[in-house]
């Protein structure tokens, strides 16, 4: 059975159970659904994390952990236990997890860049960002999907990677979902603008 908490924190008023949030979220949801459990603000809690990511990065692996332990508000099983609960993804995300950590050891061993104290939080964060997105629930992958479609900078570098170079001259922005018509066009005409057409914009 889902739990589904309030949608926005309501201040002075602790809610429980801890959820991550669905409504309140920037990205995972995770300080959104810290701050309607504790009746505070989210900047509140975004203010924390930023803060403890000047602290060897232990801000962003902690969001990391979070999002993938937390279950999600009006969802019934975190994103671990969604990977655990299939299998194949289980062995998947394993086989990244003990390659993750032989990398790092290797690294520390040879002073790499990991030894500063901030590369291999880093590693880590990165791991579980391959874990949540593996795991997460179609919903919450759509979301996400969306999130980093309509960013600044972030969506326009998804859009040029999966719709091809021919793509990227276009000032039009791209979503994800794109059949790139104008991309087909100039890849069967040759290399060249489609007939019909003068090759410039108006």
């Amino acid at each position: 059975m889902s739990i589904t908490t309030s949608s926005h924190a309501v201040v002075g008023t602790p809610l429980r159970p801890l959820r991550r949030g669905r409504d309140n979220c920037i990205l995972g949801g995770v300080c959104g659904g810290f701050a309607t459990r504790l009746g505070i603000k989210e900047r509140n809690i975004r203010v924390i994390f930023a803060l403890l990511t000047l602290i060897f990065g232990l801000g962003i692996l902690l969001y990391m952990t979070f999002w993938l332990v937390l279950t999600r508000s009006g969802e019934e099983h975190s994103i671990i236990q969604q990977i655990f609960q299939k299998r194949r993804e289980a062995q998947f995300v394993l086989v990244a997890f003990i390659a993750t950590v032989i990398l790092i050891i290797t690294l520390q061993t040879a002073g790499g860049w990991t030894s500063d104290g901030f590369g291999w939080p880093l590693v880590l964060s990165g791991f579980a960002a391959f874990a949540v997105w593996r795991g997460a629930s179609n919903d919450e992958r759509n979301r996400l999907t969306e999130f980093f479609n309509t960013a600044p900078f972030i969506g326009g570098a998804f859009s040029k990677s999966r719709t091809g170079s021919c793509c990227a001259s276009s000032s039009a922005p791209l979503s994800l979902s794109s059949d790139c018509t104008n991309c087909t066009t100039w890849a069967a005409s040759g290399g060249g603008p489609a007939r019909g057409s003068s090759g410039r914009r108006s």
